[in-house]
């Protein structure tokens, strides 16, 4: 499920941002290189946050899924700038749908660093799932006879 909504937001920021590089956020941050022109956004699962359990005889749970979108910029400022980039990433997803949640919506973006000429700002979207508990079979005695209501109580003759 996680895979699969970083996916559908990936594609998502690709379709509405063509000229930037839109990918996973590295394994090994540490030593990522940016070799894009302008920019690029990398997309991370961030957490999530569950709420209060339904009382419906099962686990029923609100899961809101956290998702960052760490832009790594060579500008900060002017038409081709995080700032802008920022707006668009913003515009882009807030309202979209991915396959397993409910609408993203905007829950902070903020400046993280400026180092080596890349400025790199961060913006995070949930997206509401819901939880519901893997029931298993309950282990009572097996249905061995079945008969009908009629046999039961009789055909009221």
């Amino acid at each position: 499920m996680l895979l699969e909504t970083q996916a559908d937001i990936i594609a998502r920021l690709r379709a509405r941002l063509p000229g930037v590089l839109v990918e996973d956020f590295p394994d090994k941050p540490e030593d990522y290189r940016l070799n894009h022109p302008v920019g690029a956004v990398l997309v991370q699962y961030g957490g999530s946050r569950y709420g209060k359990r339904d009382e419906i005889g099962l686990v029923v749970q609100e899961r809101a899924l956290r998702f960052g979108c760490q832009l790594v910029w060579r500008a900060l400022n002017g038409e081709r700038g995080v700032l802008v980039a920022l707006e668009l990433v913003r515009r882009a997803l807030v309202g979209f749908k991915p396959s397993h949640s409910k609408k993203l919506r905007a829950v902070r973006d903020m400046f993280v660093s400026q180092q080596g000429g890349l400025w790199r700002y961060v913006i995070e979207f949930e997206g509401d799932a819901l939880v519901v508990e893997n029931q298993e079979a309950d282990d009572g005695p097996l249905l061995t006879v079945v008969g009908s209501f009629e046999e039961e109580v009789g055909n009221g003759d």
